[in-house]
């Protein structure tokens, strides 16, 4: 399938986050890692995934999240990429295991499945993106906006509890997996059987990919 660059890059001028070293990136068979801060590099690393390992229509592609965020564009392009191919036919699953953490854009990643896994022990943070000195209003106004409209497209019940309890405007709330679970059992699915756990090791290590 040919693939959007044009969809992909668009959005980093007009949405700051916060820079840091690029993530590790991984896909072996129908297997995505994304392990580490998302920086601007790393939408054309996951877009470059596809090209030597192209999916087809019917497909189901596993994404495993270990990420404490980074720049908000990055978190919604890798977010548009991924539901754009769902719309090509791909099922998209991400997970967030026990012991890892999915922060900030991070968030905006996960919400790209259309099945949202996590072990009871994991770590979700969610809070409004960061900006620098001087940045004007337009601009965070925008960087607010896609990051609730990521949160609304994956679930409406979740969605209205984070703007109904101010989670984002307050500052940072974090949850761990099993607690959001409880409380929007149709955004997230608690699972923690060693079989659907491919990434189980730290930055700088390969994973194993599920079948």
């Amino acid at each position: 399938m040919r693939i959007p660059l044009l969809l992909i890059v668009a959005l980093f001028c007009s949405l700051p986050g916060l820079e840091a070293p690029a993530a590790e990136i991984i896909m072996q068979g129908k297997t995505l890692l994304i392990d580490g801060d998302l920086v601007e590099q790393d939408v054309q690393s996951v877009v470059d995934q596809f090209r030597f390992q192209p999916l087809s229509p019917g497909d189901t592609l596993h994404v495993y999240l270990n990420s404490p965020g980074g720049l908000t564009a990055v978190g919604y392009n890798i977010y548009h990429f991924l539901r754009w191919l769902n719309g090509k036919g791909v099922t998209i699953k991400t997970e967030v295991p026990s012991g890892y953490l999915c922060a900030s854009a991070c968030v905006m990643v996960f919400n790209a499945g259309d099945e949202r896994i996590a072990g009871a022990a994991s770590t979700f943070v969610l809070h409004a993106p960061w900006f620098s000195k001087g940045t004007v209003n337009p601009d965070k106004e925008g960087a607010n906006k896609v990051y609730y409209e990521t949160l609304r497209q994956a679930d409406q019940q979740f969605y209205e509890l984070t703007v109904k309890n101010r989670w984002i405007e307050e500052g940072e709330t974090s949850f761990q997996g099993l607690e959001l679970a409880h409380m929007a059992p149709n955004y997230i699915k608690i699972q923690d059987e060693a079989s659907t756990i491919a990434l189980a090791q730290p930055q700088g290590t390969s994973v194993s990919p599920g079948n």
